[in-house]
């Protein structure tokens, strides 16, 4: 805790200064790592502003609380209420997805701006900040949003696939976020937002940019149980099949008829409820070749593996190049 302390305020002028205010941090910490990681933050805003006088400075972590708890809420009642919007907005946003079993990262989260001013765009083909964007780039941004909207009580986390989503720094936060307080806060903020559409987009648009993802049918199957409610024109799951189209364009050429792989047949319901899809491959040494519908990283296919899902069959209706046999 003391080297990361020292380390992170070198840019304190005086180095008695900075050796005396980390011992202070230190042992107010009582061996809280988060709590030093925090405090430092905060230290370091001071200074940027122009704060360097010793004393102020260890007012200032003198006056911060000892509980983490407490620590929360004055870090929250410090920001402005723009960027407290921001912050409680991407903790809900963060708590959504772990129940959902997705996941928000930094090259996503960096869209969040322009969701919030119109909410469709992330989706358009023609939106430019999809088109022009660098993946790079795109992280630096999204991570910068993050130090500054929230706190320190989010963090990037390595996933196995090497991937970084943005999750909480410490286990005490989702009890936090438990509170009549918090829970209150929330409520007023965030009444009629959607968090999985937003979630969701958020995602689209990092597959658009990267092509994170886009390669795995698990993480396509998610955003699709996800948008379970969507309906006709089915906005949402067209642009996630034209932007893993556009990154994973071999596979989905495989299952778009190229050597007579796969075909999708309309059928009769044997109860008259209407039509359904299936996709069916036409030889079996096709089996050998080609991958299994479930592991095809397509919306479309995905929607194939749930009962009478609505998709493919509006899907096989309207897209005049999708490859089909006759009805039967």
């Amino acid at each position: 805790m003391v080297t990361y302390a020292s380390d992170k305020l070198g840019h304190v002028p005086s180095t008695a200064s900075r050796e005396h205010l980390v011992g202070v941090i230190a042992n107010k910490a009582n061996g809280i790592f988060l709590w030093v990681v925090l405090v430092v933050k905060s230290v370091r805003n001071e200074v940027e502003n122009g704060v360097t006088d010793f004393n102020e400075l260890a007012k200032l972590v003198d006056a911060l609380p000892e509980e983490l708890d407490d620590l929360y809420q004055h870090i929250f009642q410090s920001m402005t209420r723009e960027t407290r919007r921001r912050a409680y907005w991407t903790l809900a946003m963060v708590t959504k997805a772990n129940e959902e079993m997705l996941a928000i990262t930094p090259v996503g989260y960096s869209f969040l701006l322009d969701y919030e001013s119109g909410r469709e765009c992330i989706m358009r083909e023609s939106f430019p900040k999809i088109r022009e964007s660098s993946p790079d780039d795109r992280f630096e941004l999204g991570h910068k949003y993050l130090r500054g909207w929230c706190g320190g009580l989010l963090k990037l986390a390595a996933t196995r696939d090497g991937s970084n989503v943005i999750q909480y720094s410490h286990r005490s936060i989702p009890e936090f976020l438990e509170g009549p307080k918090v829970i209150g806060e929330l409520k007023t903020h965030f009444a009629n937002i959607d968090l999985l559409d937003a979630i969701t987009q958020l995602m689209l648009a990092d597959i658009r940019v990267s092509g994170k993802h886009c390669h795995a049918a698990k993480h396509i199957s998610r955003l699709v149980h996800a948008r379970l409610g969507d309906r006709e024109p089915f906005s949402f799951l067209e642009a996630l099949e034209l932007a893993a189209r556009d990154w994973d364009q071999t596979a989905l050429n495989n299952h778009r008829m190229h050597n007579g792989s796969v075909a999708y047949t309309l059928q009769s319901d044997e109860d008259d409820l209407g039509w359904t899809v299936e996709a069916t491959t036409l030889s079996p040494q096709d089996e050998s070749i080609y991958p299994s519908l479930k592991h095809l990283p397509s919306p479309l296919y995905a929607c194939l593996q749930l009962p009478k899902h609505p998709y493919p069959l509006w899907k096989i209706k309207n897209d005049t190049e999708l490859p089909t046999v006759p009805l039967k």
